[in-house]
């Protein structure tokens, strides 16, 4: 028997409804990039790359945030060589949270190089190993080992002192997230998992 014309715009309509409604759900899980008024936002991509920021305040969506532990880490990690090498307390913003047990070790140690007029040369370290042991939207455990390679300790009067690299045992690094991407908030020794 033949259906009624109606019938078959009913199903058309019910269909196109349908459709909208899943679009519409995957826009709002960010799998689709939608239209909204969001700002877009930077994933981090490895050492080098610019930290996760949003200009509206509001949290990076959970696709935006880089998944993988060591090249979080390593970014960090990159800025504090960089800030240690010539001697920048200032610089240590882009790695600890400002006022951090952390970012007090780097900038008294920056205080001792610069009070006693030395730098160091060749530094390098690398983050071998790293995994999230928690995480959440604004906090994070890291368990990571980095290695540090040879390097120098020069002084302004021509002096260089050789230290040996080390390969680094497993820390704990504690991360927060805010709206300039993730920051180190102390570092500890490994608590049994």
């Amino acid at each position: 028997a033949a259906r009624p014309a109606w019938a078959g715009r009913v199903v058309a309509a019910g269909t196109v409804l349908a459709l909208a409604a899943v679009l519409a759900w995957l826009v709002h899980l960010g799998v689709v990039p939608g239209t909204g008024t969001r700002a877009p936002t930077a994933p981090i991509a490895g050492a080098g790359t610019g930290a996760v920021s949003t200009a509206t305040g509001l949290p990076p969506t959970p696709a935006a945030r880089p998944a993988d532990a060591r090249a979080i880490l390593q970014q960090l990690t990159d800025r504090r060589v960089a800030a240690l090498v010539e001697r920048r307390t200032d610089a240590l913003a882009a790695v600890h949270r400002r006022g951090s047990p952390s970012w007090q070790a780097d900038a008294a140690v920056i205080d001792a190089l610069t009070s006693g007029h030395q730098r160091y040369a060749g530094l390098q370290m690398t983050v071998e190993e790293a995994a999230f042991v928690t995480r959440s939207e604004v906090r994070a455990v890291v368990r990571a080992r980095v290695a540090v390679a040879a390097y120098r300790v020069a002084d302004d009067d021509g002096g260089v002192v050789p230290r040996s690299g080390e390969a680094g045992g497993p820390l704990d690094f504690h991360l927060v997230h805010g709206d300039d991407g993730w920051r180190i908030e102390s570092v500890s020794s490994p608590k049994p998992t």
